[in-house]
């Protein structure tokens, strides 16, 4: 599959896209079948960050102090997807995550294809016990360094796609 690709992760200040808000994002930008660019950007949120989530992912309130806004950070990261099919890994949670924190700032997300790991896990390998990011890379050799640091996660997906994507077109194709 020729295209440009953008595998992206994010982190959040938890799991509700309609209250919580958006730490970090990390992408990696693959084209015909390279990673030729990385995104990461650490994000202040508007929100407290809960201890839970300071102690999983490592981002803390003065990791974020001094750190630009999610409207000072989304026209560069909007460029460097800009034409790209997006990629991630339950890929439901990353968009929504990031339509509502674009909304509450009175920014959009274009409408842009989107494929999610997850959907091509369950029809390539449907055996796998778990469909957990940490799981997948684990199973397949793919290293994964700082789990629930969104470039990390993204470059674990980035290859896990890589991989999904040999899979597929290695699959034979018959014509009727």
């Amino acid at each position: 599959m020729q295209a440009t690709y953008v595998v992206f992760d994010l982190e959040a200040t938890g799991l509700k896209p309609d209250e919580n808000d958006i730490l970090e994002i990390g992408a990696v930008k693959i084209v015909d079948g390279e990673v030729v660019d990385r995104f990461s950007q650490l994000i202040r949120p508007e929100s407290q960050i809960p201890a839970f989530v300071a102690h999983m992912t490592g981002i803390d309130r003065k990791a974020v102090s001094q750190q630009p806004s999610l409207s000072e950070v989304w026209p560069r990261f909007a460029e460097f997807i800009q034409g790209s099919v997006l990629v991630a890994h339950n890929a439901a949670y990353d968009i929504g995550m990031l339509r509502a924190a674009l909304r509450r700032w009175g920014l959009a997300l274009d409408e842009m294809p989107l494929v999610d790991t997850q959907d091509l896990i369950t029809l390539l390998l449907p055996n796998l016990p778990s469909l957990r990011l940490e799981d997948v890379a684990r199973t397949m050799g793919i290293a994964l360094p700082e789990a629930h640091r969104a470039l990390s996660d993204a470059q674990a997906t980035a290859d896990i796609f890589l991989n999904l994507l040999k899979k597929i077109d290695s699959i034979p194709l018959t014509l009727l």
